[in-house]
């Protein structure tokens, strides 16, 4: 058949025409129409985002104080009256990542900070400096010139609060720093007394007689200088205790402050940098945690009651006996960041490790239960300094007969660097843990591989070096899935290996190259995998009864052998009865 030919070559002549039956042709944009500025007032003229930063809202709060609150802080002055101190807030100083002060930081409310170091510099302009001394480190503004919010909404940002909601912030003892010598001594007394002040003196002025503390050397020294700031503020650890209330009322603040007098440098390019500390606790009223009625001698800080709370410190301490010398500052690592030294300014706010000198001034961080943490410093060693440090104390090392190495960075009987200055000890078990029962604490496991360390001269290895230290905190929940305690249930401290490699080349006896050293602690949570049932117990079995007891309702006794539960219907079926009739 033909048939399909013939098709194919009709279609291939056709012409063929498509049209969009549609009844919209096209579309168009409408008219915009030119509008004034207001326009950027509305959601027409706004993007959903913005470039700007964004507006700080104050939220209200309520009269109660709970943990983590921030607290109030005003001032009171003849020029501005009774006022916010700045930020509102009652501040507490911290270091940032370079150690200097951040007053971004502030007091929160049953939250205990461990004192920690941080620096400030001193101007090389005596007009600045002097205000400096009397203003950003005055005891005024960190103490005797601070008053505290007793509710938690009494806050600046609220409206108008009056004194009377407010308590002062009261000297509790007054310490003096020698400038020269660094003695420390107990000035309370006569500080109070005085109403000795932070006082900045031009060269050439009389210094307050009964205010000075510094010995006759110092004085005489000081006055050589420009300038010089007399009760410069070194350190402040404030006390709050609150009520038992359910406000939670602050009743009193204390501080104690330590103080020292110091000059401005001499050479403004080179100006002094200042150690400052700052730390605060808190205490409850209730006067059955002062009592000695219970062994109670001494304050201590409790993370839990009784399981660990979050953010608060892991309890740690030495055994002694039976009983356990408790740190005051928890569980602590060594820190990234060097503390200031005189003697080695330029290590400020490095992570230099420590050497043999210094190990025992560095810095350290209380460990927070169930915050993870990482801490670490570097060491800059040219060949012949690796070597050193490969070798120290290793019998495994090789090298020229008789040679003997050390190294300024790591114990010489060990081989671990001194950044490693770890003491193994105890751990609380519960955030209560009580000191005097050395049954609620359990010991860290520690452990520190064998020793085989050595140096390969071919490919400038230095294998099996002490590079990391690995700690962690096993927990468990115990008690109520609906109100959990946490439990420390086991911790350990590992010494962690590995090989260091020289890239600088062989002949290059100068040049440095930088090697880690790592602290890591982490908190492992128990897998809730191990929730048990809570099955209430059975209740107890009927009672027995004498076999004739239901007579004369049974003309024989049962069987002593016969099933309880025919007993137990059949009773059933007497009270039926009888509460029918």
């Amino acid at each position: 058949m033909g048939g399909q030919a013939t098709a194919n070559e009709a279609v291939s002549q056709a012409l063929c025409v498509v049209q969009k039956n549609t009844a919209i042709k096209e579309e168009f944009y409408n008219v915009a129409d030119v509008e004034s500025s207001s326009v950027f007032s509305t959601d027409e003229g706004q993007k959903t985002y913005s470039y700007l930063a964004p507006t700080e809202t104050v939220l209200a709060v309520d009269a109660n104080y709970d943990q983590n609150d921030t607290i109030g802080a005003f001032t009171n002055s003849a020029s501005a009256g009774f006022a916010s101190n700045g930020p509102g807030y009652l501040q507490l100083p911290q270091p940032d990542y370079t150690g200097q002060c951040n007053d971004q930081n502030y007091v929160s409310f049953e939250n205990n900070q461990a004192p920690q170091s941080c620096a400030r510099t001193l101007s090389g302009d005596v007009n600045t400096f002097m205000a400096q001394c009397e203003e950003q480190f005055s005891v005024s503004r960190y103490v005797t010139n601070l008053y505290i919010a007793t509710a938690a909404n009494s806050l600046a940002s609220n409206g108008n609060t009056p004194l009377a909601s407010t308590v002062p912030i009261t000297l509790s003892a007054v310490f003096f720093e020698d400038y020269l010598t660094g003695t420390v001594t107990d000035v309370t007394a006569t500080y109070t007394a005085n109403g000795c002040t932070t006082t900045a003196y031009l060269n050439g002025a009389t210094p307050s007689a009964v205010c000075g503390f510094s010995a006759a050397q110092t004085e005489t020294e000081l006055l050589t200088y420009p300038a010089f700031c007399q009760g410069l503020v070194k350190a402040v650890y404030y006390t709050v205790t609150h009520a038992t209330t359910t406000d939670a009322a602050i009743t009193s603040v204390t501080a104690t402050v330590t103080l020292s007098d110091v000059p401005m440098e001499l050479s403004a390019a080179a100006p002094i940098t200042v150690t400052q500390t700052f730390g605060s606790r808190f205490y409850s009223s209730d006067p059955t945690e002062q009592t000695s009625d219970n062994g109670n001698l001494i304050r201590r800080e409790r993370s839990g009651n009784p399981g660990y709370l979050l953010g608060k410190p892991v309890l740690y301490g030495q055994l002694s006996g039976t009983v356990v010398n408790e740190y005051v500052a928890g569980f602590t690592v060594p820190t990234a960041m060097a503390a200031y030294d005189s003697a080695n300014p330029t290590a400020f706010g490095k992570s230099v490790c420590p050497t043999a000198a210094t190990v025992a001034g560095g810095s350290e961080a209380a460990v927070q239960f169930g915050y993870d943490l990482t801490s670490g410093c570097s060491v800059s060693l040219n060949r012949s300094a690796l070597i050193d440090l490969c070798c120290a104390g290793s019998g495994a090392c090789s090298g020229v007969v008789g040679a003997s190495y050390e190294s300024t960075y790591s114990d010489v009987t060990t081989g671990l660097p001194w950044f490693y200055a770890f003491t193994q000890g105890y751990v609380g078990i519960y955030g209560d843990a009580d000191p005097l029962d050395a049954a609620q604490w359990s010991s860290m496991t520690y452990n520190v591989p064998s020793d085989t360390r050595t140096w390969n001269a071919l490919t400038s290895t230095c294998s099996n070096m002490f590079n990391g230290l690995e700690i962690q905190f096993l927990v468990a929940a115990t008690g109520s899935r609906t109100n959990p305690q946490n439990k420390i249930i086991s911790s350990v401290a590992t010494v962690t290996t590995g090989d260091w490699v020289m890239k600088v080349p062989v002949d290059d006896a100068v040049s440095t190259q930088t090697f880690p050293l790592a602290i890591t602690v982490s908190f492992v949570f128990q897998d809730e995998s191990d929730l048990r049932d809570y099955i209430v117990p059975a209740p107890p079995v009927l009672f027995k009864v004498p076999f004739d007891v239901f007579y004369p309702f049974l003309s024989s006794a049962p069987p002593r052998y016969a099933s309880s539960i025919n007993v137990v219907v059949l009773v059933v079926a007497v009270m039926g009865a009888w509460f029918a009739l």
